[in-house]
C-alpha cells in the first residue's frame, strides 16, 4: 500500500494513497477540474458518498478503510461544505461518480455507439441514416389463455388477440430452447406467467377502480443488432436493429420468464458479439426472441432564448408495466417501438416517427415538433431485464415549465405511467451527479438502467458539447 496507509494518524494521506484505498483514479481530479476549480460536494451529499465508499459495518472495515473513515469524519466536522484537500487538490466529482457506479457494474452494455462527425450532428451520435430499424418477416406471439380469450370472443372484454396464425413458428422456437436449458422449465414458466397476466387483464376490466384498462398493442421485438462502418466514412459507426412483430402480452410474459431464467443461469450473456445466443453452462443456446422489445430513452436539454440551460427527470407511477420500477426516477421521455412507427410511404420502420410519437404521448400533443431536435447516441442492453434501448438527446427552446404545463394538459401517458411534475435541474455534469447522490437511496431510487444513461451523458460530457 502507498505512503500514508498505516502511518501515524497525524500524517495526511497522499492523493495516490487515497485513490488506491477508495478505488478511484488519481488522475481524474486534474482532468475534471473546471476553469474555476472543481465543484465542492455539498455537505448533505457527504454521507451518501461516504456510505458508497464504505458500505460495510464499521467492524468489518479493513485498517486502511477505518483510517480513511476517520479522515472523512474529521473533514465532515470541520467544514460547512466538504472539500477533501489531498496534496492540495480537490476531490473530483467524477471520482465520486465512479464510486457510485461501482454498485452497478456489469448491468449494462453498449451494443452500438454512434461516433459520427457528420455536419449537423451535435453530440457525435448517429447521423441520419446511420441507425437503421429493419423489419424481418418473422413474428412471435404467445397464445392468450382461455380465461381471457373466452371473454374477448364473447365481447365482454375489448382486448386484441394477435397470436392466431403465428403460433406454430413461436411454439417451435420455444420447444427448441426449452430442451437446451438444464434445470429450467421454460414452457412451464411461460404458461404460469401467461395465466397470471391474463387473470390481471380480466380483473382490470371487471374492476370499477381501474380507469386505464390494459390493451394489447402490436409492437416490435429485437431479433439481433449489428454494427458496421459505412462506406467512405471511416470515422463513424452505423448500426442496424433487426426486428420482428410481437405484442405486449408476449413481451410481458417473456420478460418475466427471463427474470426467472436469469436466476438459474446468470451467465446467460458472456459475449455480446454472439447476441442473441445464450451461454448456458458453457453451451450456446440460440434464443432469437429473448429481447422482446426496444425502448427509446432521451435526455431533454431545454435551451430557451433567455435563461440557463436545464434538463429534467420524472417519476414513474404505479400503473407502469414493471412493478419494481414504480415511483422511481427516470428520464422524462421514453417509449417502446411499436407498429405505429412504420412509415408506409417509405416502407420502413422510422426512427423519426418513433421519437416524434414519443414527444406527443409523453409531453403533449399540442407541442410544436419543429421546436425539437433529436439525436440518437447509442444502442444499449440492460442485462438485468434482457432488453435493448436507444439512448438519445432532445434539444428544445421550450422551458421545463412550459413542457410541464403541456404534459399536464395533453400527454396521454400522464397518470398512466408518470406522476407529479417534471423535476428540473441545471444541465451540467456536476449537477447531474449531485442530483443522483442527493436522492435518499442514490442510484437505487432510479429506474434500473437510468443511472447508466446518466453515466453515458456524464462521461461523454454531452452537456458541455454541441452548439446551443
Amino acid at each position: 500500500m502507498d505512503a500514508g496507509l498505516g502511518h501515524p494518524k497525524n500524517i495526511p494521506w497522499t492523493q495516490k494513497a487515497f485513490a488506491n484505498a477508495a478505488g478511484i483514479s488519481p488522475n481524474t481530479p486534474a482532468s475534471w477540474l473546471r476553469p474555476d476549480g472543481a465543484r465542492e460536494l455539498k455537505s448533505k451529499s457527504f454521507e451518501k458518498v461516504f456510505s458508497t465508499f464504505f458500505p460495510l459495518e464499521r467492524d468489518a472495515l479493513t485498517e486502511p478503510a477505518r483510517e480513511l473513515r476517520r479522515v472523512f469524519n474529521e473533514a465532515n466536522k470541520t467544514a460547512k461544505s466538504i472539500k477533501l484537500a489531498l496534496d492540495e487538490k480537490r476531490f473530483s466529482e467524477l471520482d465520486v461518480w465512479n464510486a457510485v457506479m461501482r454498485t452497478k457494474n456489469g448491468e449494462f452494455l453498449s451494443v452500438v455507439r454512434g461516433m459520427s462527425n457528420a455536419k449537423g450532428v451535435r453530440f457525435e451520435g448517429f447521423a441520419p441514416g446511420e441507425l437503421a430499424l429493419t423489419e424481418t418477416d418473422e413474428q412471435f406471439f404467445l397464445e392468450i389463455p382461455t380465461t381471457l380469450r373466452s371473454k374477448v370472443e364473447s365481447g365482454e372484454i375489448n382486448y386484441d388477440i394477435h397470436a392466431d396464425g403465428a403460433r406454430e413458428f413461436s411454439d417451435t422456437c420455444l420447444e427448441s430452447v426449452h430442451d437446451q436449458l438444464p434445470g429450467f422449465d421454460l414452457l412451464g414458466a411461460i404458461s404460469k406467467y401467461s395465466e397470471l397476466y391474463a387473470s390481471r387483464v380480466v380483473e382490470a376490466f371487471e374492476s370499477d377502480r381501474v380507469t386505464q384498462k390494459p390493451y394489447n398493442k402490436p409492437k416490435y421485438g429485437v431479433r439481433s443488432v449489428t454494427s458496421h462502418i459505412p462506406a467512405n466514412k471511416d470515422e463513424t459507426t452505423a448500426g442496424e436493429v433487426h426486428l420482428y412483430r410481437t405484442d405486449f402480452f408476449s413481451h410481458w410474459v417473456i420478460s418475466q420468464t427471463f427474470k426467472d431464467m436469469q436466476k438459474q443461469h446468470p451467465e446467460w450473456l458472456t459475449d455480446m458479439s454472439k447476441f442473441p445466443t445464450l451461454s448456458v453452462n458453457g453451451k450456446e443456446v440460440y434464443f432469437p426472441h429473448l429481447t422482446m422489445g426496444i425502448g427509446l430513452n432521451c435526455f431533454i436539454i431545454c435551451q430557451p432564448e433567455y435563461g440557463a440551460r436545464t434538463t429534467c427527470f420524472t417519476r414513474l407511477g404505479n400503473a407502469s408495466s414493471q412493478p419494481r420500477q414504480h415511483n422511481r426516477l427516470h428520464v422524462p421521455v421514453n417509449e417502446g417501438l411499436n407498429t405505429e412507427d412504420y412509415d408506409e410511404e417509405r416502407h420502413e420502420v422510422s426512427l423519426n416517427f418513433w421519437w416524434k410519437r414519443m414527444i406527443r404521448e409523453e409531453l403533449g400533443g399540442d407541442l410544436d415538433l419543429d421546436r425539437f431536435e433529436f439525436e440518437a447516441l447509442s444502442v444499449f442492453l440492460d442485462t438485468t431485464v434482457g432488453e435493448l434501448g436507444v439512448l438519445g438527446v432532445i434539444v428544445t427552446d421550450y422551458t421545463v415549465a412550459e413542457l410541464d404545463v403541456a404534459r399536464t394538459k395533453t400527454a396521454r401517458d400522464l397518470g398512466r405511467e408518470f406522476v407529479g411534475s417534471l423535476i428540473e435541474i441545471p444541465a451540467t455534469e456536476v449537477d447531474l451527479i449531485e442530483f443522483v447522490i442527493s436522492q435518499p437511496n442514490s442510484v437505487q431510487d432510479f429506474v434500473t438502467y437510468t443511472p447508466h444513461l446518466i453515466d453515458m451523458i456524464v462521461r461523454r460530457r454531452i452537456f458541455q458539447s454541441g452548439k446551443f
